[in-house]
């Protein structure tokens, strides 16, 4: 395998990941509310644990930071 292939896959997983949340969350917002959603739950866990916040701040820094 060369790296431009393991690009290549990592580039799918990515998109694929994305579209599997989002559908996901679609699906559990039109079934059960807006309370069971995936940024609900980010949301309220990071109420409860600030660190969580700090971390995903410092994930997000990682990943856009040039």
């Amino acid at each position: 395998m060369t790296t431009d292939t393991a690009r290549k896959m990592t580039e799918v997983v990515i998109v694929a990941l994305v579209i599997a949340l989002v559908v996901y969350d679609i699906v559990v917002e039109m079934k059960f509310g807006t309370q069971a959603t995936i940024s609900q739950v980010i949301f309220d866990t990071a109420s409860h644990n600030p660190w969580i916040a700090m971390l995903a701040g410092i994930l997000i820094g990682h990943w856009f930071w040039r």
